[in-house]
């Protein structure tokens, strides 16, 4: 099935339970939700049962990363920094900006990954650093070169090494006791 975008899609990401979905588009300064309801249980992913909301994010989202947890996006913008937004559908401040991480001067690309704890949030810039902050205190750790053209970074499943692709095809691998 192909649920029809309202405009050019630059990143997804789909929270643990599988219930909502979250979008950032090309020039369009927000974040498209899609929802199938309350649980796992209710999972229908069929057109039709999608309910979508738009969250306004002011500045152009560059990517989209979902916590461990599925309580909180971070979404890296257009101008430095990566704001963090509340998608815990019981929340009391879903859908809202709940706090900001500065990354002014580093030309994020837009690529994110969290680590399983939800400890270590990793984003490339295009210049091809690999910038670690620690998570929940959104403080900037270290930030090392790659000497690369960063296309992806992500985590091996138990969040011990992280792999950043490059556009020649090199994978890196970067300890991740190494960053801080």
């Amino acid at each position: 099935r192909t649920i029809a975008p309202a405009t050019d899609f630059r990143d997804l990401e789909v929270v643990p339970d599988g219930t909502q979905i979250y979008a950032v588009c090309n020039g369009s300064s927000s974040i498209l939700v899609g929802s199938w309801g309350p649980g796992a249980q209710d999972f229908n992913p069929a057109p039709d049962s999608l309910d979508t909301y738009t969250l306004n994010t002011v500045a152009d989202p560059l990517g989209i990363a979902i916590d461990p947890c599925g309580h909180q996006a971070l979404v890296p913008v257009e101008g430095g920094g990566i704001q963090i937004w509340d998608v815990k559908p019981s929340s009391d401040s879903w859908g809202r900006q709940i706090g900001f991480i500065p990354a002014e001067g580093f030309d994020l690309t837009g690529e994110l990954a969290i680590n399983p704890a939800g400890t270590c949030l990793l984003a490339l810039t295009a210049s091809g650093a690999l910038l670690s902050f620690a998570l929940p205190a959104d403080s900037l750790v270290s930030q090392i070169s790659l000497d690369i053209d960063p296309q992806d970074v992500s985590f091996d499943p138990l969040g011990r090494y992280a792999y950043a692709t490059s556009a020649n095809g090199s994978v890196h691998v970067v300890a991740v006791d190494s960053l801080g």
